[in-house]
């Protein structure tokens, strides 16, 4: 009985494993706002702003997850004119389960001196699996 019950756990493991395997990720990613801000104080104003990243790539992106399996999105990276690559400052790690559709803004810092006014940019989204789904496009893009 004992036997019989620590085969069949392993063969459960074993058909997990296999589905796992068989079974593949597919995202698909549209960006509908990729553009660079700078925020900065003017002197002599009454107003002044206080923020973490003044200068940075402000993007919206649509992801679904149009797979078979569920999965979580790890890191989101931007590539500026296939030179300057760029992490995510404000991403969470986000599961997405078969069918799943998410909508995010997103920020990139960059440093002033840096940064790229217009030009070409890649959107790359790094899953759990270790398998990268990308979406390319010139900016400023602002479709909003």
């Amino acid at each position: 009985m004992l036997h019989e019950s620590v085969i069949s756990a392993l063969l459960g493991k074993l058909g997990d494993k296999l589905f796992n395997r068989l079974t593949k990720t597919k995202l698909t990613v549209e960006v509908t706002c990729f553009c660079y801000r700078l925020i900065k104080n003017k002197p002599g104003s009454p107003v002044a702003f206080i923020t973490p990243y003044p200068s940075y790539y402000n993007v919206k992106l649509s992801i679904s997850n149009i797979g078979e399996k569920a999965t979580t999105i790890k890191q989101i990276v931007a590539i500026i004119n296939k030179d300057l690559r760029l992490i995510c400052a404000n991403f969470k790690p986000t599961r997405l389960e078969p069918g799943d559709y998410i909508t995010r803004s997103v920020i990139f810092p960059v440093k002033e001196q840096q940064a790229i006014i217009e030009g070409t940019f890649e959107i790359e989204i790094l899953d759990a699996y270790g398998k990268t789904f990308k979406y390319s496009g010139r900016f400023p893009l602002k479709t909003d």
